[in-house]
């Protein structure tokens, strides 16, 4: 699937970064995605005060600061932050995705109703719900700094024994990892793509940094472009 663009109602959007690294936008209310009267809705602006070096976030808390590579944009939200690389560069359509927590189970109707993989209101409870999920392919889970905190990483795919799909995975095996409420927004995975989850307690809330790539084989490449970048940043609870 190539990235796309799609919306439900006004305020709600699918911001597909490939397949293996899915950002679902929702309203409180629950609006379903897509849909034949769904109309493109632009993405979120680059924060005020991003500068090809440095970006902050402005609206989502715990507020985030950080150093990238000139190109690199960051778009703010209630509870994610995306993080994109050049458009015009090789790794164009991969994304760093953020979110605070808690993360919520709900059945997602567009997920066949299955629950998200990482549930918990800290570090420890939501690495243990993903690492047993019997829909992801996970490597045991490392230890990871991010700034001046310490959290957990592993690696994620979806299981070659999983067959559920999801609306927005083109009829290719697909998961739901993380919520942040019960209607969303959340974050996914499927295809071929490949996943990174940093898992982070800042202050009292858990947070996640997903790094993703619709196709596997440009994970490791893509992973040694933006740890660099996700290592140097520094949250304020």
């Amino acid at each position: 699937m190539t990235p796309s663009l799609r919306a439900a109602a006004a305020v709600a959007a699918v911001f597909i970064v490939g397949i293996g690294a899915i950002y679902l936008f929702r309203p409180s209310s629950g609006a379903d995605v897509g849909g034949p009267n769904a109309s493109p809705s632009p993405a979120a602006p680059p924060s005020p005060s991003a500068s090809p070096s440095s970006i902050s976030s402005v609206t989502f808390k715990p507020t985030l600061s950080l150093v990238a590579p000139a190109g690199w944009t960051g778009s703010d939200g209630d509870r994610t932050f995306i993080l994109e690389a050049p458009t015009a560069s090789s790794d164009a359509g991969n994304s760093v995705g953020i979110m605070s927590g808690p993360f919520v189970r709900f059945n997602d109707p567009d997920c066949e109703n299955k629950a998200p993989a990482a549930v918990g209101t800290s570090v420890a409870e939501v690495v243990a719900t993903m690492a047993g999920d019997p829909r992801l392919a996970a490597t045991s889970p490392q230890p990871a700094t991010v700034g001046n905190l310490t959290g957990q990483m592993l690696d994620i795919q979806v299981a070659s024994t999983w067959t559920g799909t999801c609306a927005w995975s083109g009829g290719k095996p697909a998961v739901l990892i993380v919520s942040a409420t019960n209607t969303g927004p959340a974050f996914g995975t499927g295809g071929t793509g490949r996943d990174r989850y940093i898992f982070l307690d800042v202050g009292e809330s858990v947070v996640a940094i997903n790094i993703g790539t619709p196709d596997g084989s440009t994970f490791e490449a893509f992973v040694a472009q933006a740890m660099p970048i996700v290592e140097r940043i520094q949250f304020t609870p």
